[in-house]
């Protein structure tokens, strides 16, 4: 499932480019932040994102979930894009539910 705190590790690293910094940001360690990272990769069958050294940029699949974190864009944004990411993630997609005030 993916939870609110996945959806804040994206805003964050996308923020500092760096999982050490989002991990300050976070108030968590970088080692814990990478392996949540990578579990959440491996549990959507997919890369979030690009690793160029120490910073890390966006795939088309972490910018579509980096877009669902966006309070003011629009689901549909994220629906409509599925040839862009791969089977287990349209999977996902396809079954997920939305719950607001969780």
């Amino acid at each position: 499932m993916i939870e609110r705190i996945h959806l804040q590790v994206i805003q964050a690293v996308e923020l500092h480019g760096s999982l050490t910094a989002a991990a300050k940001e976070l108030s968590v360690t970088q080692s814990a932040l990478s392996h949540t990272v990578l579990k959440f990769e491996n549990y959507l069958g997919t890369s979030i994102w690009l690793r160029e050294g120490r910073s890390l940029r966006l795939t088309e699949a972490g910018k579509l979930l980096l877009n669902v974190t966006n309070p003011y864009s629009t689901m549909s944004k994220f629906w409509s894009c599925p040839k862009v990411i791969s089977s287990p993630l349209r999977n996902i997609c396809s079954r997920a539910t939305l719950l607001v005030g969780a």
